[in-house]
C-alpha cells in the first residue's frame, strides 16, 4: 500500500468540506425558507397564530444543519469501505495499520479532533511536520491514508 500524497489528501478534504457546506445550506434553507413560507402563508390566510410554527421549523433546520454536517465530518471515513466522498473521488482509502478498511468507530476517533476549534489548522500542519505524514486523528485511531 502506497501512502497517499499530501496534495490528494488536501483536495479530498476540500471536497468533503463542500459536502459539509451543502449540509449546512440545506439546513438553513429549511430554517429560513420554511419559516418564511409559514409566516407569509399565515398572513395571507389571515391566521396569524400559525406563525408560531415558524420557530419549530427554524429549530428543525438548524438541527438538520448541525447533525448532518458534524455527523458527516465524524463518520465520513467509515463510508464506502474506508472512503469519504472526497477520498473515493480521488482514489484513496483510510485503512488501519493492519490494512483493514476504516470503520465508523475508527472514523469517529480519527475525526473527533475536528470538533475542537482551530484543530483543523493544527491537523494540516501535522501533515507537513510529522515524519510519517500522519495527523493527530490518524495517531489516535491507528489509521493511515493510502492510494
Amino acid at each position: 500500500m502506497v501512502k497517499a500524497s499530501l496534495l490528494k489528501r488536501i483536495l479530498a478534504f476540500l471536497i468533503d468540506y463542500v459536502v459539509v457546506v451543502a449540509c449546512i445550506m440545506v439546513g438553513m434553507l429549511i430554517a429560513f425558507g420554511g419559516s418564511m413560507v409559514i409566516t407569509v402563508l399565515a398572513a395571507a390566510i389571515k391566521m396569524g397564530f400559525l406563525a408560531v410554527l415558524a420557530l419549530p421549523i427554524m429549530i428543525l433546520g438548524w438541527a438538520v444543519a448541525v447533525i448532518c454536517s458534524v455527523g458527516y465530518m465524524l463518520i465520513k471515513d467509515g463510508l464506502f469501505g474506508g472512503r469519504s466522498l472526497g477520498k473515493k473521488l480521488l482514489g484513496m482509502k483510510v485503512v488501519t495499520k493492519e490494512g483493514k478498511a476504516c470503520d465508523y468507530k475508527k472514523s469517529l476517533f480519527r475525526n473527533i479532533v475536528y470538533v475542537i476549534p482551530l484543530m483543523m489548522f493544527v491537523e494540516l500542519i501535522m501533515l507537513f511536520v510529522d515524519k510519517d505524514g500522519e495527523r493527530f486523528g490518524d495517531k489516535i485511531a491507528g489509521t493511515q491514508v493510502v492510494e
